[in-house]
């Protein structure tokens, strides 16, 4: 069986740490910066940003993902400026037509459902202990404003041109 050896505790080993010393050129300032041009995904120019010089060379930026020390094009009518990675430039690319949002339909569903959300959302008022709190004013505004809710199917403008009945305080 072999001997276990244990180590004393006030012995410590012959080995040295290096000594690492911060270099005094950025000691209580910040490493210098330059500004650089960012772009999207799409590689469209977005904006400024900042690249900051490297503490341990000099005059040696680290450019963020996604921009360039290189400015972008001046812009021109029916174009697109682009950068290209793998030409390491800025192009120009045709201008496509912005897509126009469709506004979404207001169909009778939709009216519907927005009207029994707010019968819902005032079921409330119709509750005992709430009806004991309410003025015999107020308890004639909410079922008014319920029925008026439940007759919106009824007007004529209906679906297209409604008058939504006004919530009672």
């Amino acid at each position: 069986m072999a001997k276990k050896i244990t180590p004393k505790a006030d012995i410590k080993p012959n080995i040295e740490e290096p000594k690492l010393e911060p270099n005094p050129e950025f000691i209580a300032h910040h490493p210098g910066k330059k500004s650089v041009y960012a772009y999207n995904e799409n590689g469209e120019f977005i904006g400024m940003t900042d690249a900051f010089e490297c503490a341990f060379e000099k005059g040696v930026f680290h450019i963020p993902a996604k921009a360039t020390d290189k400015a972008p094009l001046q812009p021109k009518e029916g174009y697109v400026i682009k950068f290209s990675p793998s030409k390491n430039s800025w192009i120009y690319e045709t201008a496509l037509e912005p897509v126009k949002e469709k506004e979404p339909e207001v169909t009778a569903e939709v009216i519907v459902s927005k009207r029994n959300l707010k019968l819902y959302q005032s079921d409330f008022s119709q509750f005992p202990d709430v009806q004991a709190t309410l003025t015999q004013e107020q308890k004639d505004a909410w079922l008014k404003y319920r029925q008026d809710l439940r007759d919106l199917t009824k007007q004529s403008g209906f679906p297209d041109n409604i008058k939504w009945p006004e919530q009672p305080k």
